[in-house]
């Protein structure tokens, strides 16, 4: 199996435990938001502080305030799209959710001073289509929540914007530790005053897999990275979409009207017209 192969099958892997984190956090109704979000997080401070701990890199921040932003950002973003994935059908809250690298786009051209190639344009137009199909008002679909899902995904791309700004300062692994550090610390006291709802193995059992699940995606992302670029896998982070479909019709009894089925084709089919843009990038440099 060639390079490329095998980081195709850890990202559709990644794609795949994504969605159970989503179901799982979906599944936990009786919790409150901030103990879900406690548990996503404090699952990944405990494995980054031994990864980075076991590699020997230094916990000392480079940039704090950029560390700082990008953890917050990021803190928003998992609050809000909780918040959905209690209101939501599964497959409509995980295809909002994943709208967040084209608002990445637009960040990208505002504050890194990137093009807006014909690509990324026309992939923006599609997405933006998808997205209004989706969040037209009906009785299965409430658009307040739909509102909250595109904000979720608005700052989540604002934090993987600032993600790529830190790539010049701190190693990947520092990066995700201040994210979990910062969310543990605002968050636990928020669930501690709000009163636990822990009362068994079994309510541990629940949360700790929210915080697995995400802990296992991640790091299989980061390893499908190791054998092929970001481009050349983005595309198929998309099945995270398709895997929370399918979970939602079996766990959920959730079904897809075909109208809404457009619109989240229409936003696959948007990251599919990016991912040609940015082959024919990697083509052109290939070729420089």
């Amino acid at each position: 199996m060639d390079e490329k192969n095998k980081g195709i099958i850890l990202i559709i892997l990644s794609s795949l435990f994504f969605a159970l984190m989503a179901t799982t956090v979906k599944f936990a109704e009786g919790y409150s938001l901030a103990e879900k979000v406690f548990f996503r997080n404090f699952i990944g401070l405990l494995v980054m502080t031994y990864s980075i701990y076991q590699q020997k890199i230094s916990f000392k921040p480079n940039n704090l305030k950029l560390l700082t932003l990008r953890s917050l950002l990021g803190l928003s973003g998992v609050y809000l799209y909780f918040i959905t994935l209690g209101h939501l059908d599964l497959s409509l809250a995980v295809t909002l959710n994943k709208t967040s690298p084209f608002f990445v786009m637009i960040f990208a051209v505002i504050f890194l001073n990137e093009k807006l190639t014909r690509y990324k344009l026309v992939s923006l137009i599609v997405a933006i289509g998808g997205v209004i199909i989706i969040m037209r008002p009906s009785a299965a679909f409430d658009p307040v929540y739909g509102i909250v899902a595109l904000c979720a995904a608005v700052v989540a791309g604002g934090a993987y914007t600032v993600v790529r700004m830190l790539k010049d300062y701190d190693h990947p692994l520092v990066v995700i530790f201040y994210f979990c550090l910062y969310s543990v610390l605002i968050t636990g006291p928020i669930a501690l005053k709000s009163g636990m709802h822990i009362t068994s193995f079994k309510d541990i059992g629940i949360l700790t897999l929210i915080g697995l699940f995400a802990v296992i995606a991640q790091t299989l992302m980061t390893f499908a990275y190791r054998y092929a670029p970001a481009s050349e896998l983005a595309i198929y982070s998309y099945m995270n979409i398709v895997f929370s479909f399918i979970i939602g019709v079996v766990l959920f009894h959730e079904s897809l009207a075909i109208i809404n089925a457009v619109g989240v084709m229409l936003i696959i089919l948007a990251g599919y017209i990016n991912y040609l843009g940015q082959m024919k990038n990697l083509h052109k440099i290939s070729k420089a």
